[in-house]
């Protein structure tokens, strides 16, 4: 699979797609042309997104997967191989940000810290499992793991995640050494401090407020400084560094894109 520089027609499979950048990813593929398919959790959810998706002429369908459950990822892409005879891209966006604030490891319980870890790490082991089966035998294939610019810079808050996510890049180091001699890419993308829609409850409880405005106010003044671009992301700059992995390289492999506004060489701590 050479680069296309479209995904049209393509069989791409996104986690975690019910909201915010996983949505934004789904709807923006399935506008270039993509076989969008969601899947999340939240299986509702999932599907007014894919429903939208198909009012505007798109093509999208939603699965309700727990990236956990080995058997809910199993069935979906029995499924799809069904459908379609092939998957072309993943993109492993699923993603639990756990317990935060700045808790050390002496008050944290084996179950606050395994948290992340069974949904950024396992997750993303079980859905590349088995989609990438299927790429194997097709001997081409593009995937891209979200990671975090929060597993690269240390900071005394959400210690589980910060290393889930550290964890996450070296998987994804891995699978890219596993898969390149069958034509699969593997790479990653770290997103910064992101901001879609539904951000705003979680940076609620973040920043210890209690209104989603009393947030957007403190979170908008700390984008001026926590980064050399002076805004935070948005979904739009995740997206369009996942489609450059997806549709427009053949050469990377096993290479991370910081979408955060340069937020890792200015030494940011805050959450990413």
């Amino acid at each position: 699979m050479a680069a296309l520089e479209t995904l049209n027609n393509r069989v791409v499979i996104i986690s975690g797609a019910a909201q915010n950048i996983g949505a934004h990813m789904l709807k923006k593929f399935a506008e270039e042309g993509a076989i969008a398919i969601g899947c999340d959790l939240q299986g509702e959810k999932v599907e007014k997104v894919c429903e939208e998706i198909r009012e505007k002429g798109g093509t999208a369908f939603s699965y309700s997967v727990d990236v956990t459950n080995e058997s809910d990822i199993t069935k979906m892409v029995d499924d799809v191989i069904k459908k379609y005879g092939r998957i072309d891209c993943l993109v492993n966006n699923a993603a639990s940000g756990g317990i935060g604030g700045p808790i050390p490891t002496t008050d944290l319980t084996q179950e606050q810290f395994m948290l992340p870890f069974k949904v950024n790490v396992l997750g993303t082991f079980l859905m590349t499992k088995h989609v990438a089966k299927e790429m194997v035998k097709a001997k081409a294939g593009r995937i891209v793991d979200i990671i975090s610019v929060a597993g690269f810079v240390n900071s005394p808050t959400m210690t589980p995640y910060r290393v889930s996510k550290a964890a996450l890049l070296m998987l994804m180091k891995q699978d890219a050494v596993s898969y390149g001699k069958y034509g699969i890419r593997v790479n990653g993308v770290a997103p910064g401090s992101i901001v879609g829609p539904e951000s705003w409850s979680g940076y609620k409880t973040f920043y210890h407020v209690d209104t989603e405005e009393e947030a957007k106010k403190i979170h908008e003044e700390n984008a001026k400084h926590i980064n050399l671009v002076g805004r935070y992301g948005v979904p739009e700059d995740i997206a369009r560094a996942v489609h450059y992995f997806l549709a427009e390289d053949d050469f990377c492999n096993g290479a991370v894109i910081n979408e955060d506004g340069g937020a890792i060489i200015t030494g940011s701590i805050l959450h990413a």
